[in-house]
């Protein structure tokens, strides 16, 4: 996810009788550290729930070639909450798979139901809860693809690009609507041969495996089917990708267009201060939204 650097705007000069000003010291405050709250739905009945802290980006300075250690890992990345999913007369209490990620498989999402999250950190002893409302499923109408190949040389050696032309149609849903579509790089062999939700939530969540599109139906104004194309760098023949479609509320929408701006991922999020983000958890940052994703794979040939 994404990150808000505090910036330090330098000292005046004060060029009065050729002397410098005596040094003032600058206290610079800093956000409260609090939960920052991820989630994303695999399928109608698996939801997978990330927790972790956010700290200071005076606290992490990668610009300074500072890099990311275990040790900072374990201060950022929540592994042993609560963490608990109730509405429409369900409960489930989630399980941790480690890294900060939480599995809920107990509960038949229905559209249109609102339910709650609660978090609770026993090491923090701190708590955030939210609630969010099922959308609608969404439809895929048409998927394919193309492969640009660009030939170059450098120094004498040639070379070879290639992108991924995704063309892609589904339905509008009435109103004003919001989808998000996500693009995720798999095994097809891991694929085929998954033994539970864990592995699926694995493959799914590894850490150059997703990139999300945010889009808005106001971008196509009269379209009963919204046709478009994505471009995707990375990707060559026999690679297995997974494309997700799904409808989201426009509060996650602005959530994840203002993460798409910044370009970062949820560890730089939980680095940064998201407090500029879009958010629905309270006492907490981040954000909590439920939706029915519609996945298609693809085999490039």
């Amino acid at each position: 996810m994404k990150y808000s650097m505090l910036l330090i705007l330098s000292s005046l000069a004060i060029l009065l009788s050729a002397c410098l000003p005596d040094p003032v010291d600058i206290v610079i405050p800093q956000a409260e550290s609090r939960l920052v709250i991820s989630s994303q739905m695999i399928q109608d009945q698996v939801l997978l729930v990330q927790v972790g802290r956010s700290l200071s980006a005076l606290d992490f300075a990668p610009a300074q070639g500072e890099a990311l250690s275990p040790e900072l890992l374990d201060q950022i990345l929540v592994r042993q909450a609560r963490v608990v999913v109730a509405g429409a007369g369900q409960t489930d209490t989630l399980r941790a798979l480690g890294a900060g990620l939480y599995l809920g498989t107990g509960i038949t999402y229905q559209t249109g139901a609102a339910y709650q999250l609660s978090v609770y950190d026993s090491v923090s002893q701190q708590g955030v809860f939210a609630t969010a409302e099922v959308q609608p499923a969404a439809t895929w109408t048409d998927l394919g693809y193309t492969f640009e190949i660009f030939d170059y040389g450098i120094d004498g050696i040639d070379r070879q690009d290639t992108t991924l032309v995704l063309s892609l149609a589904f339905e509008d849903l009435p109103g004003g609507s919001y989808y998000m579509i996500n693009a995720y790089e798999a095994s097809l062999t891991r694929l085929e041969n998954l033994p539970d939700f864990e592995d699926l939530a694995a493959t799914l969540l590894a850490p150059t495996a997703q990139r999300t599109f945010p889009l808005s139906d106001a971008l196509y104004p009269g379209q009963a089917i919204i046709r478009d194309t994505l471009r995707l760098e990375g990707f060559a023949p026999g690679d297995t990708l997974l494309m997700s479609l799904a409808q989201v509320e426009e509060t996650y929408f602005q959530y994840l267009t203002t993460r798409a701006r910044r370009a970062g991922s949820l560890v730089v999020e939980l680095l940064g201060e998201p407090v500029n983000h879009p958010s629905n958890v309270v006492r907490g940052y981040g954000m909590f939204a439920l939706y029915r994703p519609r996945i298609q794979m693809l085999v490039l040939e």
